[in-house]
């Protein structure tokens, strides 16, 4: 590391001390040139302007390294893993069997629990339906009276 000597290389700019204050004797006068940020790689947070365009062969980028890391990892779960390829099968087989019994079940539950909801429903608007017609009929007969 080496030392610059007394000149700051803080966020404040030459002709001013750390107080923001002029030195003595120097003048103020603007940066030359500044750059906005998306000239120097910084993007502003938020949703992108509405003319903006998708970089596909970014995108494109992206789902080729993601793909590559698949199989990468795909590859190193094979050689690393700690049984045959035959108790493998055998064991996803298994798991796939319980996985698919137990949606299945869940499924099933959804539908009963839905119905029941349905049921229960449809009997509250009956209800409310019966009552409005009581009490509509019942105030047309106390204004006939």
């Amino acid at each position: 590391m080496s030392y610059a000597g007394k000149e700051s290389r803080s966020r404040y700019s030459s002709t001013t001390g750390a107080t923001g204050r002029l030195r003595s004797g120097a003048t103020s006068r603007p940066l030359e040139r500044e750059l906005p940020l998306g000239s120097r790689g910084l993007r502003r947070p938020g949703p992108p302007p509405e003319n903006a365009e998708t970089d596909w062969q970014e995108v494109a980028i992206f789902a080729a390294g993601a793909l590559l890391g698949a199989a990468l990892g795909a590859g190193a779960a094979l050689l690393f893993a700690p049984q045959s390829g035959e108790q493998a099968r055998h064991d996803l087989a298994r798991r796939g069997r319980r996985l698919r019994a137990r949606t299945a079940d869940a499924w099933d539950d959804l539908r009963d629990e839905l119905q029941y909801v349905a049921r229960r429903s449809r009997r509250k608007i009956g209800r409310a339906m019966r009552r409005r017609e009581h009490r509509e009929l019942h105030d047309e007969s106390a204004l006939d009276d």
